[in-house]
């Protein structure tokens, strides 16, 4: 998984209260993101939270979080988290846009920030 999904996932699991960025520490195998959260990766399909939640992404690309969070994917593009947020990619601009109205976008490959609209 790569810095952008951490950052979709940080958003998902707490609440934003502003613009925040996640950031590849590759010292330390560790993303941070400004809004208090840190994540390893524990193999290729696994993410560890700081805040003791785990993501896995399953062999069928459903998701798992481990705090019994639920997905489901609509016809319509969006996928949505049983938190009640929904997400949908925006192939031209290259970013996801939050039932929120939240954006959350790739600065590069080990840097990506979600927040408000411009």
């Amino acid at each position: 998984m790569n810095v952008l999904e951490i950052a979709i996932y940080a958003l998902v699991l707490v609440p934003p209260a502003g613009q925040f960025d996640c950031v590849l520490d590759h010292l330390k195998s560790e993303t941070r993101c400004t809004n208090g959260v840190a994540v390893v990766a524990d193999g290729p399909e696994v993410l560890r939270f700081s805040n003791g939640v785990s993501v896995t992404r399953e062999r069928n690309g459903q998701l798992t979080f481990s705090n019994g969070l639920t997905t489901h994917f609509e016809i319509t593009g969006w996928l949505h988290f049983s938190n009640g947020l929904s997400l949908r990619r925006e192939p031209a601009r290259q970013r996801f846009r939050f039932s929120n109205g939240y954006i959350c976008r790739s600065l590069e490959t080990d840097h990506a920030t979600c927040g408000p609209p411009e």
